[in-house]
């Protein structure tokens, strides 16, 4: 019998997966060095590197060809700018699409209380409060 997976194990269960999809994109020749690499910092540096680069190849060909001109320090720079573009592009239609339904729903005015009105708030503050005699 087989005990139900936690979150964190669903999760890295799921990066498994992607992570052996991607290298199925690679090359044998940059699996290779990805296999050879000495330690796992460098591993994960020659993954971040193959990441940028196929990310580059993904853009647009002005894009791409204006990152491609630059030199390395203007290039890594640009890169960050762009992503951080597309971060932002994404994170409004994430928002977009969760309020889809709602933004796109037909604006029915609703019937308003007769005590909010703004007249009636307005009225109730100009009327003098009812004063105790003193005694």
């Amino acid at each position: 019998m087989r005990a139900e997976l936690s979150g964190t194990q669903v999760r890295l269960l799921h990066a498994a997966e992607q992570y052996v999809q991607w290298l199925q994109t690679l090359t044998p020749e940059q699996r290779q060095a990805l296999r050879a690499a000495p330690t796992a910092d460098a591993r994960l540096a020659q993954i971040k590197a193959l990441r940028r680069s196929q990310w580059v190849e993904r853009l647009p060909r002005p894009q791409r060809e204006q990152v491609q001109a630059l030199p390395s320090d203007q290039r890594e720079d640009l890169i960050r700018r762009l992503r951080a573009g597309e971060l932002s592009m994404q994170l409004e239609w994430d928002l977009a699409e969760r309020y889809w339904d709602a933004l796109n729903r037909p604006k029915v005015p609703q019937k308003a209380h007769r005590s909010r009105a703004p007249g009636a708030v307005l009225c109730a503050r100009l009327r003098p409060a009812a004063v105790e005699p003193r005694g």
